[in-house]
C-alpha cells in the first residue's frame, strides 16, 4: 500500500501544479490536468476507493470532451475514460451508469477508431461489463451502440 500512497502524493502534487498552470492558459494545460486526473482515477480504482475514482474520472472526462474538437486525436482517451467509469460504476453497483458509460464509449469508438486491434480491446472491455450483468451483448451492441451511431450519422440528437 505504501507505493500507492507515494503515487497518490505524486499525482496530487502534479495535479496542483497543472491546475495552477491551467489558470493562466487553459487551452495549453487543461488537457494535462485531464491526464493527471485520469491517472488518479486508475489509482483510486486499483485501491478500491471508487468514489474518489469516480470524481477524478468524471472531471477528466469533462475536460477531454471540452477539448475534443480542438484535439480530435484524443478520442481514444475519451473512450478509455468512459470504460474506466463503467468499471468504477460496476464496482459501485450502479448498473445503469456502468452500461451508459459502456454505450457511449463504444459509440465514440465506432465513430472515430481506425485501428481494429485497439477497437477489439475496447469492445472486449465493454463486452465483459455487459456480460457481467447477464445481458445479451449482441442485443446491447445492436440496440444501444449501433442504433445510436446511426442516429448521430443521420444528424439526430443524442442524449448523452
Amino acid at each position: 500500500m505504501q507505493e500507492y500512497e507515494k503515487a497518490e502524493k505524486a499525482f496530487s502534487e502534479a495535479l496542483e501544479i497543472r491546475r495552477k498552470l491551467a489558470q493562466s492558459n487553459p487551452v495549453a494545460f487543461e488537457p494535462n490536468v485531464a491526464i493527471t486526473l485520469h491517472n488518479l482515477g486508475i489509482l483510486y480504482r486499483d485501491i478500491k476507493e471508487y468514489e474518489k475514482a469516480e470524481n477524478a474520472s468524471l472531471e477528466a472526462l469533462k475536460i477531454r470532451i471540452k477539448y475534443l474538437s480542438n484535439q480530435p486525436h484524443t478520442w481514444n482517451e475519451v473512450v478509455k475514460l468512459y470504460l474506466l467509469l463503467a468499471i468504477i460504476y460496476q464496482n459501485l453497483e450502479k448498473k445503469f451508469h456502468a452500461l451508459g458509460c459502456v454505450k457511449w464509449g463504444l459509440v465514440i469508438l465506432l465513430l472515430h477508431c481506425n485501428s481494429q486491434e485497439q477497437a477489439n480491446t475496447y469492445i472486449n472491455y465493454g463486452r465483459d461489463i455487459v456480460n457481467y450483468y447477464g445481458l445479451d451483448y449482441e442485443k446491447f451492441w445492436n440496440e444501444e451502440v449501433v442504433s445510436e451511431v446511426h442516429k448521430i450519422r443521420k444528424g439526430g440528437s443524442t442524449n448523452q
